[in-house]
């Protein structure tokens, strides 16, 4: 895979200290950033719209300004980002998917899963050892059937370099194998995981719809966190929180939604969305949730959310991130946003913590 180069003005770094408007990143032309992930030291994103940019996976250095692009060979979705690994899915459904790994460091991709039929988006956490050595851990869900039938969750473990050990961490009913028939486990979903530490969340329907469940990847300890009729969906984690999408019918086709938050040292659950509306694309990021929502009085304009753990209280966001946004992402100091612009563009916004509280006045 190729990598190609160039400085975005030392004017778009990253500051704690700025303060007043939200501060413009990078801004695309003839595309649209629909996906990205970010840690401390880099934001990865995906573009579409122009056929040119779309094989690539597009990166920025927060710390020196380098943006560079990883050529994937065909669509890449999903990217993320952690401890200068980049992971990302490419190529379409029903023309078979990969799963490839790339290092900042040495600029070398790696295969991890080739030719899998369906996948939603891998996750990645890279982990210092006693020793002093990287290790990585990336999780994703597949199914050799283009339609998702058989979802199970992979988990690689390994070095820098690729090398390492690939296993099921979950595969068919989880409570209930032995309640369910083996002819039906196919049926059994297990989708969307994500990484923080030791733990890994996803959701799984061995009850019919989905539920939320939390895996210690060390001991194998696997707990359903809060059972429910209703669809739990999209989980998100970041240490001893989870959080997840709950809707009647599933956030695919439902007009109400909320937004559950769990601590997994109290075993609290609770709603944390403020007012009834549709809520959506939960992440966390330490002390703060972000979600989507559209709500009364314009139910049909989003918003962006951000709500603070400690003190209960949710921000808008919009006079930082004003108009429609493609996705975001949140790091220690701030959160970025891919706002939509004029003619099917798209710019990168960052603003910290306290400018989104201010209402970045």
């Amino acid at each position: 895979m190729k990598k190609k180069c160039f400085m975005i003005s030392t004017l778009f770094l990253v500051s704690t200290a700025f303060a007043g408007p939200a501060k413009i990143m990078h801004q695309t032309s003839d595309s649209a950033i629909v996906r990205m992930g970010a840690s401390d030291s880099h934001l990865v994103w995906q573009e579409v719209g122009n056929q040119g940019s779309e094989r690539y996976v597009y990166t920025l250095d927060t710390r020196s300004g380098r943006k560079s692009a990883v050529d994937a060979g065909r669509r890449p979705f999903g990217p993320q980002v952690s401890g200068g690994m980049l992971i990302y899915g490419a190529g379409r459904i029903n023309s078979g998917v990969i799963v490839s790994m790339y290092d900042f460091v040495t600029n070398r991709t790696f295969n991890l899963q080739a030719n899998m039929g369906w996948i939603s988006e891998p996750a990645i956490q890279v982990l210092k050892q006693a020793d002093g050595k990287d290790l990585v851990r990336a999780v994703w869900d597949w199914s050799f059937d283009i339609y998702g039938e058989g979802m199970e969750i992979v988990l690689f473990e390994g070095g820098r370099d690729g090398k390492g050990s690939k296993r099921i961490l979950v595969k068919g009913p989880i409570e209930l194998r032995d309640s369910i028939p083996p002819e039906y486990h196919g049926s059994v979903l297990s989708e969307y995981p994500e990484l923080s530490g030791d733990i890994m969340v996803f959701q799984n329907n061995e009850y019919g719809t989905p539920s939320i469940y939390r895996m210690d990847i060390k001991t194998g300890t696997i707990k359903r966190l809060a059972p429910s009729i209703f669809y739990q969906e999209r989980p998100h984690v970041d240490g001893k929180h989870t959080v997840w999408e709950e809707s009647e019918k599933g956030f695919a086709i439902s007009n109400i939604s909320s937004i559950f938050l769990h601590n997994a040292e109290t075993n609290e659950v609770k709603m944390i969305n403020q007012d009834p509306g549709f809520h959506f694309q939960v992440r966390i990021k330490g002390n703060y949730v972000l979600y989507g929502s559209k709500r009364e009085p314009m139910p049909n304009t989003p918003s962006l959310i951000v709500y603070d753990i400690a003190l209960g209280i949710e921000y808008n966001a919009n006079k930082c991130f004003p108009g429609s946004l493609f996705d975001y992402a949140a790091i220690d100091t701030g959160l970025y946003a891919a706002q939509r612009m004029q003619n099917g563009n798209s710019r990168l916004l960052f603003a910290t913590w306290d400018q989104l509280k201010a209402g970045c006045q």
